[in-house]
């Protein structure tokens, strides 16, 4: 297993992952974990080109990005994202996302990640806050962002409804105080 982080060329393994992770929520068995169900093929080079400039953007810049990335035999089954908002007073906050694909779960992927995405958001001058929103039913991703350190804020009740399903969505947040 490598973790690392996303490099331009690595964008088009890394939507093949993004595809097949959500369309694991779900299906088969899987706790809905992604408000997107019906999925076409992404244009690949509109979303190629804006996700260059995303994570190329500088950390000050609204809409950065930086993305790590999990790979066993050399194919993406894991990433971690941070992503800052597009509006300029919300610069010193990021939102935090994951997504790990199902025969790839269980192997601390999620921990390790997160634990490395954090690192570098505390090493981010100007970077206070991490921010994320999980399905409130999704119990085994909240227990790792509470060990990781996040605190609930607020439930959002019947945020979505997805296959016959009210969803709550549950916003949590880390302080990186130094």
């Amino acid at each position: 297993m490598n973790i690392r982080t996303l490099e331009p060329g690595d964008l088009p393994a890394y939507f093949e992952h993004c595809l097949r992770h959500f369309r694991e929520s779900g299906n088969s068995g899987d706790v809905i974990f992604h408000p997107i169900l019906d999925f076409e093929e992404m244009n690949r080079q509109v979303e190629v080109a804006k996700m260059l400039e995303a994570i190329t953007a500088p950390l000050g810049r609204p809409g950065w990005q930086r993305i790590w990335i999990a790979e066993i035999g050399g194919e993406i089954v894991a990433d971690c994202l941070l992503r800052s908002s597009h509006m300029m007073p919300t610069i010193h906050r990021c939102q935090f996302a994951i997504g790990i694909e199902r025969a790839a779960r269980g192997q601390g992927l999620g921990r390790r990640l997160s634990m490395q995405a954090i690192s570098w958001a505390r090493q981010q001058s100007g970077l206070d806050w991490v921010d994320l929103w999980v399905f409130a039913h999704n119990a085994p991703a909240i227990a790792l962002y509470e060990k990781l350190g996040f605190a609930r804020v607020d439930v959002v009740r019947d945020q979505f409804r997805l296959l016959g399903q009210k969803v709550d969505d549950m916003h949590m947040t880390l302080s990186l105080a130094r």
